[in-house]
């Protein structure tokens, strides 16, 4: 091998290699020289050519496997990234759809067995909670004010019992009833009217404007309808009839007796009102700016026993000026009613002379009485 050495000086291996003198144990890295004279003799043999050659061989090879690894290594981060940016987009589509869905429920089902191209799917969109009907009662309870209070049927249409509130918002006040609907089911939800919303009534105002509210009061307060609301107050004119179930006299004898409201007139002094044994009575104002306003009022027993004429004892009237005034008397003609009989009773109320009766109010009778559009 002229002069090469055939062993590593350090470990013993015959795997070395070697160039211009320079050798290099390929098991345990050790590197080495020879002396002058060796190192010459070994540069211009031709023998040590082909190790140097296989050692730039081992190298490329080397190179190239790790260049793949880090490539490989890179791309599968790349991906991975990539799938959870996917999964983070779905998450959000799923979540603006639920965000966005507050009266309609919507599922989407996909099919499995399809390409993500041709993907069946179908959709089922419905009203979670349906309103069956809604009853609102608006009654004066004096002549510049009223209550409000009112039921409400719902629908369930969910697998799943829902716990529900009905709001009632008229003039910044709200009125609420909470009730459960069980999974297709009906559920009634009522306010009673001694829990009932007071508001003050401008006169010449008869009617409000409101709104209903159902909220799912279970989860997140989740708006399921909301409806606007005209809410007019009960009214009666004169030449109307009242019937019997419209009424609010306290007492059985009243019952099964309806109301018309006959007429009424102006009457500045001697106003004559005439009585049952075919005699007048005449009543005067109380000063000479005053004035009588009379209404006459029949009463009919519409059912199969005996009943009697109601006796009106407050009342009050309202003026074009917005000026309230107080009922001061009442006549009958005719108390007792057999069946299918009428009577006839007169109203009497005092304002001044320089004002114009627009509306009035009487106990027992949850309707404005209208003298004027």
């Amino acid at each position: 091998m002229n002069g090469a050495p055939e062993r590593c000086p350090k470990c013993g291996s015959s795997n070395i290699i070697g160039y211009k003198g320079e050798y290099e144990c390929m098991d345990c890295g050790y590197k080495f020289r020879l002396k002058p004279e060796i190192s010459r003799k070994r540069y211009v043999t031709q023998e040590t050519a082909p190790p140097a050659r296989k050692n730039r061989s081992l190298k490329r090879i080397f190179a190239l496997v790790l260049a793949f690894i880090i490539v490989f290594s890179f791309g599968l981060i790349l991906g991975y990234g990539a799938g959870l940016s996917n999964v983070y987009t779905k998450t959000i589509t799923v979540t603006k759809t639920v965000t966005e869905s507050h009266t309609i429920s919507q599922t989407a089902i996909i099919s499995p067995s399809t390409s993500a191209s041709q993907s069946s799917i179908s959709q089922q969109i419905s009203e979670v909670i349906t309103l069956r009907e809604v009853k609102i009662h608006v009654e004066p309870q004096l002549i510049d004010g009223v209550r409000i209070y009112y039921s409400l049927k719902v629908r369930n249409n969910v697998n799943k019992s829902i716990t529900y509130q009905a709001i009632l918002k008229v003039n910044g006040k709200e009125l609420v009833c909470t009730g459960i609907a069980g999974p297709y089911e009906d559920d009634v939800c009522s306010i009673q009217s001694y829990d009932a919303i007071y508001l003050d009534r401008p006169i010449g105002v008869r009617e409000f404007q409101g709104e209903l509210l159902i909220v799912n009061s279970s989860e997140r307060s989740e708006l399921f309808m909301k409806k606007g609301l005209e809410l007019k107050i009960p009214t009666v004119k004169f030449g109307e009839t009242i019937p019997p179930e419209e009424l609010d006299f306290m007492y059985s004898e009243y019952e099964d007796v309806q109301v018309k409201l006959v007429s009424w007139y102006e009457c500045e002094e001697n106003c004559e009102i005439p009585s049952s044994d075919n005699r007048s009575y005449v009543f005067n104002p109380s000063s000479q700016d005053m004035k009588l306003i009379i209404l006459k009022l029949e009463f009919t027993n519409v059912g199969s026993r005996i009943r009697y004429v109601p006796l009106i004892s407050k009342g009050e009237i309202a003026t074009t000026k917005g000026n309230i005034y107080p009922l001061i008397g009442h006549h009958l003609l005719k108390s007792r009613l057999l069946q299918g009989e009428s009577g006839i009773e007169y109203i009497i109320f005092e304002i001044r002379k320089s004002e114009t009766a627009v509306e009035a109010l009487l106990s027992g009778i949850p309707h404005l009485i209208i003298f004027q559009d």
